[in-house]
């Protein structure tokens, strides 16, 4: 008997001092309020860096062969971020004039946007901006996939360098008028 009004003893005191800590300290629970959402944003910021951080330069991949590596890239949009090499330099005409070519500099994953590449093998099926697909073999290194526009000036460039054993898109050119 003793230990039951003990606790209900215990239980009202522990109620009158959360009713007063709430009605005479607003800013403390404020405080945890901005604690706990300072800690939320600092989960999220970790969470970011951790997927950049595991999002690095592959080792030892040993591409079998562009096709392989490029049918994977095509398709596969945290792959395909992976094996770009930042800076990634995108030029393009600007105007009417060819002569006047602008760039753009992609600095890192965050700022890439996915290029579907599958849709590519339906380019000569489509009824506007009909296109065909080439690849062509510079050297062992570097490969040029292209996308060559049927009577519609599409001519756009994918430069892709063998580095150290991994295939990488390095540089993008659209040379389309």
């Amino acid at each position: 008997m003793k230990s039951l009004k003990c606790i209900i003893i215990l239980s009202l005191i522990f109620l009158i001092s959360c009713k007063n800590n709430k009605a005479g300290n607003t800013d403390e629970i404020v405080d945890v309020k901005d604690s706990v959402f300072d800690m939320k944003s600092t989960i999220k910021k970790s969470l970011k860096t951790d997927v950049l951080l595991s999002i690095k330069t592959p080792k030892n991949c040993n591409e079998i062969s562009f096709e392989v590596f490029f049918e994977r890239f095509g398709k596969d949009s945290l792959f395909q971020k992976q094996r770009v090499k930042y800076p990634l330099k995108e030029s393009y005409i600007e105007s009417l004039d060819p002569t006047i070519i602008k760039t753009d500099t992609i600095y890192n994953i965050s700022e890439y946007k996915y290029i579907d590449f599958i849709k590519d093998k339906d380019g000569m099926k489509r009824e506007y901006e009909k296109y065909s697909i080439e690849i062509e073999k510079i050297d062992n290194e570097n490969i040029y996939y292209k996308n060559l526009g049927y009577d519609n000036g599409i001519h756009i460039i994918f430069k892709f360098k063998l580095i150290a054993g991994c295939w990488f898109l390095v540089e993008i050119l659209d040379e389309s008028t």
